[in-house]
């Protein structure tokens, strides 16, 4: 992550002569040469990230009829990214059209793809596990069930109810598809707010006194998923 630091020193130069009122009408010019420098001033803004940013390169990374799904998490100081492993689809399509979707995600497959050594990795990894996260010694799936599916233009609006840690809430995925004389993709992306699912673990929601030291409550889901005609 870039930060732009934008910094303005202003250096006054003071003069003892004998005309005082040139000395007063020197300091004022220059302070309002700066004062002019400053509101003309242009700042850098951050891009905004949603989650469907980056939707074209998931879609690169599919190999024939295998899923890609990625997770990303963030805190003040960076963001972590990784895969996920889709166990079980039921995509319907009934003349172009979608009708169902119900996924199955093996939530013991979490990898980390940002962080090269093995070590830091391995202990990231072993932390998503473990109960302050996602526990998945006794929840090892996740599910997501459509309840409805409308058009919208080109995207299908998809409420359904997901399902984590055996803690059950609903939610609206928006949903893309593109498609080629064999094979449907199912493109999209939402943000899950982990809370709500009993993961507690650094929230400043639940715990204010955190400082800059939490991690968000929301993390987000991308996926591009190929279903054979």
């Amino acid at each position: 992550m870039k930060k732009i630091i934008l910094s303005l020193f202003l250096v006054g130069a003071f003069y003892a002569c004998s005309n005082e009122s040139g000395t007063a009408t020197t300091s004022t010019e220059n302070t309002e040469v700066v004062e002019k420098e400053k509101s003309n001033k242009k700042y850098a803004k951050k891009p905004e990230r949603t989650p469907m940013s980056g939707l074209d390169q998931l879609v690169r990374a599919v190999k024939g009829e295998n899923a890609v799904v990625q997770w990303e998490g963030t805190k003040p100081t960076g963001t972590h990214v990784g895969n996920l492993d889709l166990e079980e689809k039921m995509i319907v399509f009934e003349e172009g059209e979608l009708k169902v979707v119900n996924l199955a995600f093996d939530m013991t497959s979490i990898t980390c793809t940002d962080i090269s050594n093995p070590d830091y990795n391995a202990k990231l990894i072993n932390h998503l596990r473990s109960d302050d996260f996602f526990n998945v010694d006794n929840y090892p799936t996740a599910h997501f069930k459509s309840t409805s599916i409308t058009k919208d233009e080109n995207s299908f609006i998809v409420k359904g109810d997901v399902t984590i840690k055996g803690i059950t809430h609903s939610i609206t995925v928006p949903m893309y598809l593109r498609e080629n004389e064999e094979m449907y993709l199912l493109v999209g992306g939402v943000e899950v707010d982990r809370t709500k699912f009993n993961i507690r673990y650094k929230s400043k929601s639940i715990f204010p006194d955190l400082g800059d030291k939490f991690i968000s409550d929301n993390f987000t889901i991308k996926f591009a998923i190929p279903q054979k005609k």
